[in-house]
C-alpha cells in the first residue's frame, strides 16, 4: 500500500504561488527541491518508493510533489534537521479542507486527493476551483 505525507505550506497563498517558489528553487541549478522538517519519517523507504508530499495551502490540501529522498541538514542553531527531497514538479490536486497541525502527518493512499488532471474538475481553471472552494461549494 502506498503511503504519503502531508504538510502545511506556511506563507503560501495558492498553488500558483507554491509553483513559483519551487520554480525559483529549481532555477538555482537544482534538479530537485527540498522541504524541511524536524523529524524524519520512520516509513521513509516506503515514501521514496512511491509516495508524495501533499501540500496544505490556506487550509486545503491543494497540491503534491513526488518524494525522491531524504537528507540531513544543520540549522543556524546547530540542530540536525531532515530535508525532504522532492521532484520539482508541483501537481495540483482536488482541494479538501484540512485543520492546521505542526510538522507533517502520514496520509494513506485511499485518503489522498486525486490529481486535478484525473479529476472530474479537470476542465475548470484553478482560479475558479479556488473561488468555489473558498465559498464552500467544492
Amino acid at each position: 500500500m502506498t503511503i504519503h505525507i502531508k504538510k502545511l505550506a506556511v506563507g503560501v497563498d495558492s498553488v500558483a504561488h507554491l509553483q513559483e517558489i519551487m520554480q525559483s528553487r529549481s532555477l538555482q541549478g537544482n534538479e530537485f527541491v527540498c522541504a524541511y522538517t524536524t523529524n524524519r519519517p520512520t516509513k521513509a523507504d516506503e515514501l521514496i518508493e512511491s509516495g508524495s508530499l501533499y501540500w496544505i495551502v490556506k487550509g486545503k490540501t491543494s497540491a503534491r510533489q513526488k518524494v525522491v529522498g531524504f537528507g540531513l541538514w544543520t540549522d543556524d542553531m546547530g540542530r540536525i534537521r531532515t530535508k525532504i527531497i522532492l521532484d520539482k514538479q508541483v501537481i495540483p490536486t482536488e482541494q479538501y479542507p484540512h485543520h492546521p497541525f505542526q510538522g507533517w502527518r502520514y496520509l494513506q493512499s485511499e485518503n489522498a486527493p486525486k490529481d486535478l488532471s484525473d479529476s472530474k474538475y479537470k476542465d475548470i481553471s484553478i482560479d475558479i476551483i479556488n473561488e468555489l472552494g473558498d465559498l464552500g461549494i467544492l
